[in-house]
């Protein structure tokens, strides 16, 4: 193998990472996070933006806190607090749920929320 062949073959195999990077750029930068009660858009909040929100109704108390295209729910005062022990979530798709207060936190593209099928399930999350 003469060094031309090695230079080659190591820019290629450095290009061949180059879809993942420009992919996940994009879909953190157009991604937004939903905050639904009882499956009803109550707040969406940019995630390219730190931000913190309360959610507050009837002593239900869910805090939220969105940093460096994250979120995480930092307090709640529900008895089990999962929401608060599943950390930071980042990637799209993925969801926060506080089952008590019937809150769900869900990182979604493009502002769009996942679309469902009338038996629940979901078919396409639009972006």
């Amino acid at each position: 193998m003469k060094p031309v062949d090695a230079v080659i073959i190591v820019l290629l195999f450095l290009l061949s990472f180059l879809p993942v990077v420009m992919l996940t750029q994009k879909a953190n930068a157009q991604a937004v996070v939903q905050v639904k009660e009882l499956g009803k858009v109550i707040k969406t909040l940019p995630l390219d933006q730190n931000a913190e929100w309360t959610f507050s109704k009837d002593g239900e108390i869910n805090k939220l806190e969105v940093k460096n295209k994250a979120i995480h729910v930092y307090y709640a005062n529900c008895p089990d607090k999962l929401d608060v022990k599943q950390g930071w979530v980042k990637a799209p798709g993925k969801s926060i749920v506080c089952l008590p207060h019937a809150l769900t936190i869900t990182i979604v593209n493009g502002g769009k929320a996942p679309v469902e099928r009338e038996d629940g399930k979901v078919v396409d999350y639009g972006g």
